[in-house]
């Protein structure tokens, strides 16, 4: 291609050129043309061929990440179903029938639990500190729940006769631990129930009706201190 560059514009310069050309001429027009035309064409074929380079290994790259990246969500996934890592069960008011609120156990996370503990306390029982008479723990354990799953009536509160129910829910699993606050105005013709769910420090649930009482929109959280 350079040698054809250079020939046909040696041709040009030779049929227009005023006077007839030498050898010499000839070699000092075709010489340069041909260098020119040589270092201009190895210029392109090396930019497209640096272009190519650069998209092939862009491409790699793109395949070493996207290969790391599902080995890094396997691993999350490996550790995730044999240890609980990130899974999370919390309780959920249910009324399956009227004057009992139940306390079922969900697992709405990705991964399972495992190792399920759960103690109440209902926050309305008559105490006395100083005789020792502390608030009543109420155990629940589970040996596993597995995402999507749920385990029905964990606990059954008896609300016949009882203006509000007022209990905190301290939740071990193998991962971690959970609080819920779960408050109760059985004053009307049916239940409102407001509920609190915290992940370690983190608020991950938090449930008002507008009608409960004492519910403050500017400070919901004041409901449950």
């Amino acid at each position: 291609m350079p040698a054809l560059l250079a020939a046909a514009w040696t041709s040009f310069n030779l049929y227009t050129a005023p006077e007839k050309w030498n050898f010499k001429v000839l070699v000092n027009v075709f010489g340069p043309s041909f260098f020119l035309a040589s270092w201009a064409t190895g210029q392109f074929f090396r930019v497209k061929k640096q272009a190519l380079v650069e998209k092939n290994l862009s491409a790699i790259e793109q395949r070493v990440e996207g290969v790391l990246s599902r080995i890094e969500q396997q691993a999350r996934d490996f550790a995730g179903y044999t240890t609980g890592t990130d899974g999370f069960a919390s309780f959920e008011p249910m009324i399956r029938e009227k004057g009992f609120i139940e306390l079922g156990l969900i697992n709405l996370s990705t991964y399972p639990v495992f190792d399920v503990q759960a103690e109440v306390i209902d926050l309305d029982e008559a105490i006395d500190p100083d005789k020792g008479k502390l608030w009543t723990r109420h155990l629940f354990h589970a040996q596993s729940l597995y995402p999507s799953k749920a385990i029905m009536s964990a606990y059954r509160f008896d609300m016949r006769g009882r203006q509000r129910l007022r209990i905190n829910i301290f939740i071990f699993t193998r991962s971690g631990g959970a609080t819920q606050q779960l408050r109760v105005d059985n004053s009307g013709d049916w239940p409102l129930i407001a509920v609190r769910t915290m992940n370690g420090d983190q608020v991950v649930e938090l449930k008002v009706p507008e009608a409960f009482p004492g519910y403050d929109p500017q400070n919901p959280a004041a409901l449950f201190s």
